[in-house]
C-alpha cells in the first residue's frame, strides 16, 4: 500500500490518512511528493503558506515541511527544496560577484516582484550570511563553495 500521507502524527508511527503503521520505506522516500511538484512548477512566485495548507492540508504540509521537501522562508513565502536551492545560488552567485545586493537588483535577478525577492534576502540576513546595511545586503561573511 502506497501512503503519501504521512503527518506530524507520524512520530508515533502512524499516518493520519490510515490507520496502519508506515513501513521504513514512506520515511525514507526519496523522489518529491506529488503535491511539491505543484509548488516547484510555480517557481519563484509560490503559492503563500496559507495557500499550501489549503491545497494539501495542514498536517501534510507540516510533514513535508519536517522531510525537508518544501521550505517555509517566513510566515508568507514557501518554495519547494529545488526551487530554493536555485535561486539562494543565484543570489549567492551576485553576492560573491558584487559583495552586495539591493531588493531590486535581487528582483531582477530573479525575475519576480518585491515580496518574493525581499523575503529571500531577509532570509539571508536570518542564515546570517548578509546584513543589511542600507538599502543593500552585504556580505557578513565568505559563502561556502557551491556543488
Amino acid at each position: 500500500m502506497s501512503c503519501w500521507r504521512w503527518a506530524r502524527s507520524s512520530r508515533r508511527g502512524r499516518c493520519y490518512a490510515c490507520p496502519t503503521t508506515l513501513c521504513a520505506s514512506h520515511r525514507r522516500r526519496r523522489r518529491p511528493w506529488p503535491a511539491c511538484a505543484l509548488f516547484a512548477a510555480q517557481g519563484v512566485n509560490s503559492p503563500s503558506v496559507k495557500e499550501c495548507k489549503a491545497l494539501v492540508g495542514e498536517a501534510l504540509y507540516f510533514a513535508l515541511v519536517d522531510l525537508g521537501q518544501l521550505r517555509p522562508i517566513n510566515d508568507e513565502v514557501v518554495y519547494a527544496t529545488p526551487v530554493y536551492t536555485d535561486l539562494i545560488a543565484r543570489l549567492e552567485g551576485h553576492l560573491r560577484q558584487h559583495g552586495a545586493i539591493t531588493a531590486a537588483d535581487a528582483r531582477d535577478l530573479l525575475g519576480t516582484s518585491r515580496k518574493y525577492a525581499i523575503a529571500l534576502l531577509e532570509h539571508l540576513d536570518e542564515l546570517r550570511l548578509t546584513r543589511r546595511v542600507g538599502d543593500r545586503r552585504e556580505l557578513v561573511r565568505p559563502l561556502p563553495p557551491v556543488a
